[in-house]
């Protein structure tokens, strides 16, 4: 029998998915499963007819709200 400190580690995996509306992340385990999701909108504006913008610190910034949301409480170890 393995002790806790014999086992391998868990390993984890992130996916972010930039879309034009929002930012999601999902957290899944190395069988594939799915352990978190998170998603947040990102700011959108059309200045004039047919010019869409959008920031870039907008979407790096909810990049990593996103991902702090799904690696919240796993055991690194």
């Amino acid at each position: 029998m393995m002790s806790g400190r014999d086992q391998e580690p868990s390993r984890y995996y992130v996916g972010i998915d930039v879309g034009t509306g929002s930012v999601r992340a999902a957290l899944v385990d190395q069988r594939g499963l799915l352990l978190a999701f998170a998603e947040q909108p990102i700011k959108k504006w059309e200045p004039q007819f047919n010019h869409h913008e959008q920031s870039s610190e907008d979407i790096w910034a909810a990049c990593c709200l996103v991902t702090k949301e799904v690696v919240q409480g796993i055991d690194a170890h």
